[in-house]
Order: structure tokens, then sequence, then C-alpha cells
């Protein structure tokens, strides 16, 4: 296998569909900015927002 598993990318534009890559959710443009707060090596958790 030459593919990383268990591995999180977080994409912040459209990429063409990828049959070998699992899409599980999206996070909203105004939302894009918090992305600059993950560092390396850094726990996080998303959480659905409430409205």
């Amino acid at each position: 296998m030459n593919r990383y598993s268990g591995e999180l990318q977080i994409i912040l534009k459209d990429l063409p569909a990828d049959k070998r890559v699992n899409a599980v959710g999206k996070i909203p443009k105004n939302k894009h900015i918090l992305a600059a707060e993950i560092e390396s090596g850094k726990k996080f958790r998303f959480r659905k927002e409430l409205k």
C-alpha cells in the first residue's frame, strides 16, 4: 500500500472527486479562519454547530 491510512486532511477549496478518498464533512466558509488554529501534533475536535 503506497498511501497513508488514518490521516485527516482539511482542504479549504473544492477538489475533483477521487474514488480513493472519503469525504466526511464540510466546514462552512465563515469557519475556515479556525483552520489556522490547528497545529501539527496538537489535539482538536470538530463539533456540530447547533442552530
